[in-house]
């Protein structure tokens, strides 16, 4: 019998002049792979028994997609868009979302080429509704930017394997992915675009330009981002001027004065240098430092006491790139030596 109804209806379209729609076998209008997407809108129904009604959007290139819906009255909806590697409807977990009370659903998201999938799904047990589904593709043809800097600022560096702060841009389409290299050498793999990344420089001073890229979702890659690093393994060396260690004190407030053998932070300064009496109270002062010569210095702002012992320390001062800096007499970058003020007679160092 359903032998006969069936030819009746095919004899029926051929002689009306109407052709049945090309569905593929494998194709499921509720579950993936769902039907293959003729945009740009189409008209269906969903809810009651009607669970879902899912389409197949076929992207040969990248393009920005554009997903909305709008339910008939009363309808509830949910929206949901998945890649490729979705199986089933239930234990796939969706690119995009859209689940707002009600019937109107939208979403915007940048697609590489590929396969998609587009679920719209009835939330409304009693009875199905009606509602209309567009699909703009915006086609990105701005690619991103980017920048580097090393993290922290400056250009100098002691570690042969620094930070670099990876500042990209992309007006449309997400920046998704990004690689680096020295300039010269082949590019790496791509890997997810972070903000922080880190770069592996040779055990050799000297200068090198690490260079990087960054791609968006529709696979446009930016210009090559370069940033000229100079890699300095080498400590300061710190000499102290003035006053000589063990030597007679004349001034309540002398100034203590060092050179260095290249530019320092002079932040780091004032963090490194320390006065202080043998019972661990923080003598005040002012700090200077010159970077035109290198030279720095601390000034007491309260005398010292007579017959009192002090002890001056120097740790944590670096370079511009972070070395540390050490004395002649020290390798390990603390520098520690004491004093007795004695006001108009012989000081006597300890």
């Amino acid at each position: 019998m359903r032998a006969v109804i069936a030819a009746l209806v095919l004899s029926l379209l051929t002689t009306t002049g109407m052709h049945a729609p090309v569905v593929a076998a494998a194709d499921n209008p509720g579950e993936i792979p769902g039907v293959l997407w003729v945009g740009p809108m189409q008209r269906s129904n969903v809810g009651g028994a009607v669970y879902d009604r899912v389409w197949r959007l076929e992207l040969p290139i990248g393009r920005i997609a554009v997903i909305e819906v709008e339910g008939d009255p009363g309808a509830e909806l949910g929206l949901y868009l998945f890649d490729e590697t979705a199986i089933t409807l239930l234990s796939a977990d969706p690119l995009k979302t859209s689940a707002r009370q009600g019937g109107s659903q939208s979403i915007v998201a940048t697609l590489p080429a590929g396969t998609y999938y587009i679920d719209v799904n009835g939330r409304n047990p009693d009875a199905a509704y009606g509602f209309s589904i567009s699909v703009s593709l915006v086609e990105d043809k701005t690619p991103p930017t980017a920048t580097l800097r090393l993290l922290g600022g400056g250009l100098r560096t002691s570690s042969t394997t620094p930070a670099l702060q990876l500042q990209a841009y992309d007006s449309l389409s997400e920046v998704t992915m990004a690689r680096i290299r020295l300039s010269g050498n082949d590019w790496g793999d791509w890997f997810d675009a972070v903000k922080d990344v880190t770069v592996r420089l040779p055990q050799l001073e000297g200068s090198y330009v690490v260079q990087a890229q960054v791609k968006n979702g529709v696979d446009l890659i930016s210009e090559t981002a370069s940033l000229r690093l100079t890699l300095d393994l080498t400590p300061p060396v710190a000499e102290l001027r003035s006053p000589a260690q063990r030597a007679i004190l004349t001034s309540p407030r002398p100034t203590f004065s060092y050179s260095f053998s290249e530019a320092i932070k002079g932040s780091t300064w004032a963090q490194g240098f320390l006065l202080t009496r043998n019972d661990g109270v923080a003598v005040p002062g002012t700090y200077d430092y010159d970077p035109t010569n290198f030279t720095a210095t601390f000034t007491p702002s309260i005398s010292l006491l007579v017959g009192a012992a002090y002890v001056v320390r120097l740790n944590g001062i670096t370079d511009l790139a972070g070395n540390l800096a050490r004395s002649p007499s020290s390798t390990t970058g603390v520098e520690t030596w004491s004093f007795t003020f004695l006001k108009g007679e012989i000081g006597r160092a300890h």
